[in-house]
């Protein structure tokens, strides 16, 4: 059986391989990772060392606890008293919260330190993080969009051209048949992102010298953690690699359900991430309240870096909430795709 998912693998790797568009991506993603480069080496280079918009600790942190508190106090009873009250701001005050009491406990005073994920105050002191964080986010999304249509199209596709006949006289399973589509993909992804990883170290120690500002991670607004910031360039990749994929494997699942190549990688880009379909359900929303439908897309819920940082509004009001959510779409995509494959007449 190992053999056999070995071959398999070997098989969609080749395939993948053989045909030009993943060099093209390559070549995609290196040229717009430069403009992000070169666009955060402008921002350098006009911000210099500015300490104005630098995060540090408030100089009287049981005054900023106090007015944090009260705040919050305020806003909820807002709510409590039925005024409409964004959840989002809510959420904010809780994180901002526990990374004061967070630095009162560890009687941490006059230091600078950078936000976890995407924050314009991040960019006041930039160091080398700031290019892995930004070449991450911007690497995986050309990346992710181009798995996810590969996905998409793989079985589908081979059903058009007739070619899935020819795989499954193979002596391998159905469900081999999948996971080696599944893993030949998140390979390729890794290298792209990974890849990515490297190049912006690279580029970061050059422009900036290295990482220097510790990095503050709030967990769910209501933890707080200052770290290396090469361990939390790592965090980012692990998140950026989790998104993927659980996308692949919905991009598969929609190949096995539509016969059609075109209706596949439709429904997969609409569906997983949400092109076109956010902003009809965002002003579906309205209707609603605070809560956005969009946050319940895939491409939505298993983005977690939100719920670690103080800068970033997550789709819900807890990550447990989006944690259960994403092993459902996991679970449901994973044996979604393998059950009806193995129901299907190919």
């Amino acid at each position: 059986m190992k053999s056999n998912f070995s071959t398999a693998y070997k098989v969609e790797m080749r395939r993948i391989f053989k045909g030009k568009s993943v060099f093209l991506m390559m070549a995609v993603t290196f040229v717009v990772v430069m403009l992000v480069f070169a666009s955060l080496a402008s921002i350098k280079n006009g911000a210099g060392s500015s300490s104005a918009m630098t995060l540090t600790v408030p100089e009287d942190i049981d005054d900023a606890i106090n007015n944090t508190e009260t705040a919050l106090q305020i806003i909820e009873t807002q709510r409590a008293e039925g005024y409409p009250v964004s959840q989002s701001r809510i959420y904010s005050l809780k994180a901002e919260l526990a990374a004061y009491e967070y630095f009162k406990a560890n009687n941490i005073t006059d230091l600078s330190y950078k936000n976890f994920g995407y924050d314009i105050f991040n960019l006041a002191a930039m160091n080398m993080y700031d290019y892995v964080n930004y070449g991450i986010v911007v690497s995986s999304s050309v990346v992710l969009l181009y798995v996810v249509i590969l996905a998409a199209a793989s079985i589908a596709g081979e059903r058009k051209n007739g070619t899935i006949k020819i795989t499954l006289l193979r002596p391998v399973s159905l469900t081999t048949v999948i996971l080696s589509k599944f893993l030949s993909l998140l390979t390729v992804a890794a290298i792209f992102i990974f890849g990515t990883f490297i190049v912006s170290c690279v580029f970061g120690l050059i422009a900036c010298g290295g990482f220097a500002v510790p990095v503050l991670i709030v967990f769910n607004a209501s933890c707080a953690l200052l770290v290396n910031p090469f361990i939390a360039a790592l965090l980012l990749l692990v998140f950026a690699m989790l998104l993927t994929a659980v996308l692949i494997f919905g991009g598969l699942f929609f190949s096995v359900l539509f016969r059609g190549k075109l209706a596949a990688v439709a429904l997969s880009l609409v569906c997983l991430s949400g092109f076109g379909l956010s902003t009809v359900l965002s002003l579906i929303s309205m209707l609603f309240g605070d809560f956005s439908l969009a946050t319940v897309l895939p491409g939505n819920v298993c983005d977690w870096t939100a719920y670690f940082s103080q800068a970033m509004t997550p789709g819900f009001s807890s990550f447990y909430i989006a944690l259960a959510l994403t092993a459902l779409y996991a679970t449901g995509f994973i044996f979604g795709s393998i059950k009806l494959f193995n129901r299907q007449d190919n």
